[in-house]
């Protein structure tokens, strides 16, 4: 409760407390917020389109079974096959059988992890995207996985709109790097 009323007070709101024996105890809080214009809630909605990934391998690198369901929910949408690795070695070696046309890699991961697995691949086929997707989001994480070869980052927990918008700017860089 401290904790809740520092940063209420930090914002300039209040809260009212209201308990019963017996019945339970209600929490009101008032923020001053201002009133977003609808201009701005649209603008703010993201709407991003589906990538089409029919008859297109992507590789997904996640050691963590929960994550691996809710990524494979959210590429079910782009029809692609999808093939999972869990741990940096294993993302290494379906490469090597399956040279997917991305991948999305985890930065940490047992026996191998993501940044290191990301070199390997690179070494393999640097035309490839290697798409970081991590709980990893401060800035100079980010920087570092750019500097070691990822393409992008999408944080975890993922959101489908920056996850299908990292697939559409891969897709067409790689579309790209294939036609020069």
């Amino acid at each position: 409760m401290s904790i809740t009323t520092n940063l209420i007070k930090r914002m300039g709101g209040t809260i009212d407390v209201d308990s019963k024996l017996g019945e339970g105890t209600r929490f009101t809080i008032f923020l001053p917020l201002e009133i977003a214009e609808q201009q701005q809630i649209i603008e703010s909605s993201h709407i991003t389109d589906v990538p089409n990934l029919e008859g297109k391998t992507v590789l997904i690198a996640e050691d963590n079974p929960l994550n691996t369901m809710v990524i494979q929910s959210l590429m079910a949408e782009t029809n692609a096959n999808v093939q999972f690795a869990k741990d940096g070695l294993e993302a290494i070696d379906l490469f090597k059988k399956i040279n997917p046309m991305l991948v999305l890699m985890d930065i940490q991961m047992p026996k191998m992890g993501g940044i290191e697995a990301c070199a390997h691949i690179r070494a393999l086929n640097p035309t490839t995207p290697v798409i970081a997707l991590t709980a990893n989001v401060m800035k100079e994480n980010i920087i570092e996985y750019k500097n070691c070869g990822f393409y992008c980052h999408v944080g975890k927990p993922v959101e489908k709109h920056l996850l299908f918008e990292a697939l559409n700017n891969a897709i067409s860089q790689h579309s790209q790097n294939l036609s020069d």
